[in-house]
Order: structure tokens, then sequence, then C-alpha cells
């Protein structure tokens, strides 16, 4: 298919969920997932996505206690024409916070919990499969 997601989850039962219903649904190799802000920089560094799904409470290390602005930072390191999936325990004013960033047009948020088949039929309607 030759498009190629990020995953920024902590939590390791939404990450192994997400990362297997998204791989179902794209080849395994499309996908990468990450634990926290500061692997996510180093893979940034690495490739861009064509798309992001980042849970917006993430921490900055791996063992830290999660903080919603790493995950608000993430939607930051992409360029703002990359499609991002939002995803968090808190309401939709997240959403307000993210869509304040310069030219991101391209975001959809999710409230956890929420059903995966959405996830990915929303993931594929932003990748245009």
């Amino acid at each position: 298919m030759g498009k190629f997601i990020y995953l920024l989850e902590d939590d390791p039962v939404y990450s192994e969920v997400i990362g297997y219903v998204l791989t179902k649904a794209f080849d395994k190799d499309t996908i990468k997932a990450v634990k926290c802000k500061s692997e996510f920089e180093q893979e940034i560094q690495k490739k861009q996505p064509d798309l992001l799904i980042a849970d917006i409470i993430t921490p900055n290390h791996q063992g830290e206690t999660p903080e919603t602005k790493n995950g608000l930072d993430a939607v930051k390191m992409v360029h703002s024409n990359i499609p991002v999936i939002a995803m968090s325990i808190l309401g939709e004013e997240v959403i307000d916070e993210l869509r304040d960033y310069e030219g991101r047009e391209k975001i959809i948020f999710f409230k956890k919990p929420f059903d995966t088949e959405r996830l990915v039929i929303k993931a594929k309607e932003l990748l245009n499969e």
C-alpha cells in the first residue's frame, strides 16, 4: 500500500488492540508503535508518517507520568498536511487545542473507549484508501 502510520500510545492494552486492528487492515510494515514522546521524537527524524494516531495523554519518557501536552507536542512535530487521529479519555475540549495549530485541518478525535472498526474506517478515509 505504501502508506506509513505512527501509533503513539503508552497504554499497552490500547497499543496492542489498535496495532492488531491496523495490522489486519493494512500491511504490518505500515504501522510503527511508539510509547512516549521522546521515542516519537527519535522516530519522526527518520520518517514522516502519512497518518499519526496519537494518545493525547502520553509520558515524556517511558515510565514517567503521562501529561496532556506531550501528545499535543507530537501533533506539532508532523507536517501540517499530515492527518491526525487524536485519542484521549478527556472530552472533545482537547480537540479545540489541536485545531488551533496553524494549518491543521485533517484531525479526528476519538474519546476512549471507542470502536476500533470505526478507527480503521477513519484511517482509511484519511489515507484515501
